[in-house]
């Protein structure tokens, strides 16, 4: 079984990788409509769970 930290650290990866995908795909379609829903899944989706994810493994104590 994999920590709580590991957890984080995978769904930080999902969501900076749908995230930039997204943002291909509009790049490549010139439709930029739900850009502010992409830069928020890469910003609040990468980086809170990253940061998430660097808590928990910096005090284990916490989980």
């Amino acid at each position: 079984m994999r920590d709580i930290a590991f957890i984080f650290f995978l769904a930080a990866v999902a969501c900076v990788t749908c995230g930039m995908g997204w943002g291909i795909q509009m790049a490549i379609s010139e439709d930029h409509m739900l850009a502010p829903a992409h830069a928020h899944l890469n910003l609040v989706g990468w980086t809170t769970l990253a940061l998430f994810g660097l808590y928990f493994r910096l005090t284990p104590t916490a989980a």
